[in-house]
């Protein structure tokens, strides 16, 4: 599992997520680390191959062409 749930000042959840396969961090500087499903999103759109799934899978840019057909890219539905 790719997810992580985070809690920071006042018990606000912020979530993370890093590739299945090379476990590369997905990184953002705005709100949307504060919901999932805009978290997954935001991944999505630089490239992520994401679903909203918490179990996966979660594949960076450079993962997600390796193993092209594998899930479901957000970023097309």
């Amino acid at each position: 599992m790719s997810r992580n749930t985070y809690y920071i000042a006042g018990d606000l959840p912020y979530f993370a997520v890093a590739c299945d396969r090379c476990a590369a961090p997905f990184t953002c500087y705005d709100d949307s680390c504060y919901e999932w499903h805009a978290l997954c999103r935001t991944a999505a759109y630089a490239g992520w191959e994401m679903t909203e799934n918490v179990l996966g899978p979660h594949r960076c840019p450079s993962c997600a062409d390796r193993s092209a057909g594998l899930g479901r890219s957000m970023a097309s539905a």
